[in-house]
């Protein structure tokens, strides 16, 4: 069959896309209450696309970051550190420089790791815990509501929402359950057991 032009339509692409999106990011923050803290915070971006926004964000937010793997360099993507097995690079800077918290996002910029002030990297379900209790602490006017973890998410998950008007509900530990538990009605937050959230 021959396919007019007419039939298939544009593609259109919105201008100043990326700027309107950190607008909205950062109007639904307290951000005056972050730029009185100025945290000092350290970054490894996994040579990912977050490099190219996320500092704009820090730099709003009057962030001292120390940056790590800044640029966009698909040949440099290391799976194992994305994956739970880092260097001990981070550890020692945390230490020597006395920042607060690190932060590795994965080359996606969908799955994140934490790293304390000792140098010590928070486990991916311990992680999942804390990030669950920071999201009950700051939606308690939303109540009631649902979240979804993995189903191999630990038990102190249950134990934290007992204080909670919410429901826990089970998922596969997979890319694709937590996208699916997005669409639930009333469920606001979902957490997996890799530092997808």
């Amino acid at each position: 069959k021959r396919v007019h032009s007419s039939e298939v339509g544009q593609i259109y692409y919105p201008e100043r896309t990326n700027e309107i999106y950190l607008n909205r990011f950062l109007q639904s923050l307290n951000t005056e209450l972050i730029r009185e803290k100025k945290y000092k915070l350290f970054m490894d971006y996994s040579y990912g696309l977050a490099s190219t926004i996320f500092p704009f964000v820090l730099g709003k937010l009057n962030v001292q970051a120390l940056s790590f793997h800044d640029f966009v360099d698909a040949t440099r993507y290391n799976l194992e550190s994305t994956m739970g097995t880092h260097d001990d690079e981070a550890a020692k800077i945390m230490r020597s420089l006395g920042y607060e918290l690190g932060f590795m996002l994965e080359p996606g910029a969908e799955k994140i790791s934490l790293i304390d002030e000792r140098g010590i990297w928070c486990s991916p379900m311990r992680l999942l815990t804390i990030v669950t209790k920071l999201f009950l602490e700051t939606n308690r006017q939303r109540e009631p509501y649902k979240i979804a973890v993995s189903i191999a998410a630990s038990a102190e998950i249950d134990d934290i929402v007992k204080d909670y008007d919410v429901e826990v509900i089970r998922i596969k530990d997979s890319h694709s359950s937590m996208m699916e538990a997005t669409r639930s009605d009333n469920t606001l937050f979902v957490g997996g057991c890799w530092g997808g959230y």
